[in-house]
């Protein structure tokens, strides 16, 4: 099963003249343990023109392989944690990612992180992000990214797979 989270959903109410008036409703955030330990949930896209954020623990030990998050202010702690089928994950004008949001995600091969760029200060990467993602073997952090010194421990991606550019595109 895929989930698809659009930006904008429509909230349907009667007035007092029993018409239908249409509201919009904007998706600003997956709450904490949302789908939670869901054994059927294979793939996540969040394609947001409005910012949102991803509770912690909202697919914690779920069975997704792909994630394709767009414009969320946060990541959650342990968001995504014991994901262990998960394979891809591409999230696209991204703020702070937060302790141990992929860790323990062993089959985790590739991230691609394309950092928010409206905030006041640079993103962060949390302390054990992508702990123990043993399997990673492509990394593609865009932008300035403050990065926690334990973030990708576990994680032995050989240097020549990592890039890490300035916003210009400039190889740091």
């Amino acid at each position: 099963i895929s989930l698809e989270i659009p930006s904008m959903l429509e909230v349907m109410e009667l007035d007092e003249n029993d018409e239908v008036i249409y509201y919009p409703c904007y998706v600003a955030e997956i709450a904490a343990s949302a789908f939670n330990g869901i054994s059927v949930l294979q793939s996540v896209t969040v394609i947001s023109e409005m910012s949102i954020t991803i509770g912690e623990r909202a697919f914690y030990k779920s069975s997704l392989n792909s994630v394709e998050i767009a414009n969320a202010t946060e990541i959650g702690a342990e968001a995504f944690m014991d994901c262990a089928s998960l394979a891809k994950v591409m999230l696209t004008g991204v703020g702070n990612i937060e302790a141990s949001a992929f860790e323990n995600c062993t089959g985790l091969k590739e991230v691609v992180l394309d950092a928010m760029t409206d905030m006041p200060e640079a993103p962060t990467i949390g302390a054990k992000a992508f702990y123990n993602c043993s399997a990673m073997t492509k990394l593609d952090a865009t932008g300035n990214w403050s990065i926690a010194d334990d973030a990708f421990e576990g994680v032995n991606v050989p240097y020549t797979y990592v890039f890490l550019y300035d916003d210009n595109g400039v190889e740091d």
